[in-house]
């Protein structure tokens, strides 16, 4: 019978932040029913590197670059736990993190956990964070979807919705978790938390932007996420201001509307990057991904 918890974390060249990530991991994964599954598809040394490193996880190396979604369901396929968590290579989970997906998890099919800022202090990624993650801040009270970065769903729940979908830019996780949450089966676990490293660099802050803003307009295609009308490439300035509105409704203390004042010139270049790419969408879409970097 199945039990415990199936960690998959997809990876694509950040071998650096998956080693930070399992180093965080390792204490949390120490009870037997509990186990770490990361899909590599960089083709380089990574996969050897890691089973050397941390032999207790489980590798799945690909010769080709998977999608996000297309990686996290070949972790999910061979998951042995009762319930399934998705994690990122560039999110640290904190002390404590699975124990309250898993609790929280008892009395719901899906959980959606905390994102905090990795890089305390920086800038450009406080910027970047309020832009992405701002749903997700400890703060808040509830949430209707949930960041793949730190995510649980049962396993049945998982093959009966059929996994992440597997072509889409980015924003599978979204699509995925926001059924939960208007079934009314996402709980909410801001006690879950993971730090996420988010860009340092102007111009991969800028690039990370615009890749949303286009796969915004793809989570909008794919069903009912909230204001889908307006995600429409001739509609990106509109829509901007829409994801201003949600960014400014999710800052429940004064500590993130001073923070938000102080990076208004950072902010609005993201938000002028993200526009473009929700403009340049239906060009874009077929392009593979940009390689992410961690500047």
């Amino acid at each position: 019978m199945p039990r415990g918890l199936s960690v998959v974390i997809p990876v694509y060249r950040d071998r650096g932040t998956l080693f930070r990530a399992l180093d965080a991991l390792e204490p949390q994964i120490a009870d037997a029913a509990r186990e770490v599954i990361v899909v590599e598809s960089s083709g380089d040394e990574t996969a050897p590197a890691v089973a050397r490193r941390y032999p207790w996880a489980r590798v799945i190396a690909l010769s080709d670059r998977a999608s996000y979604g297309r990686a996290v369901n070949l972790g999910a396929e061979i998951a042995r736990g009762e319930s399934i968590v998705v994690m990122d290579a560039d999110a640290l989970p904190q002390p404590g993190c699975l124990n309250a997906l898993e609790q929280a998890g008892l009395r719901a099919e899906a959980v959606a956990g905390a994102v905090l800022n990795g890089p305390r202090g920086h800038p450009i990624a406080a910027a970047g964070h309020l832009l992405e993650f701002s749903n997700w801040l400890p703060g808040k009270r509830r949430a209707q979807h949930a960041a793949g970065c730190n995510f649980l769903v049962r396993r049945s729940a998982w093959r009966r919705e059929g996994g992440f979908p597997e072509d889409v830019w980015t924003g599978a996780d979204t699509t995925f978790s926001l059924r939960f949450g208007i079934a009314g089966t996402l709980a909410w676990a801001p006690d879950a938390r993971v730090r996420h490293l988010n860009r340092t660099s102007l111009r991969g802050y800028l690039r990370e932007q615009h890749k949303h803003g286009v796969g915004a307009v793809q989570i909008a295609r794919g069903g009912d996420f909230p204001h889908a009308w307006v995600f429409r490439p001739a509609l990106a300035p509109l829509a901007a201001g829409v994801k201003l509105l949600g960014v400014l409704r999710s800052l429940r203390r004064p500590v993130d509307a001073a923070s938000m004042l102080l990076l208004s010139p950072l902010l609005l270049l993201g938000l002028v990057a993200w526009a473009v790419g929700v403009a340049r969408s239906s060009r874009l879409a077929h392009l593979p991904l940009p390689v992410p970097a961690h500047e």
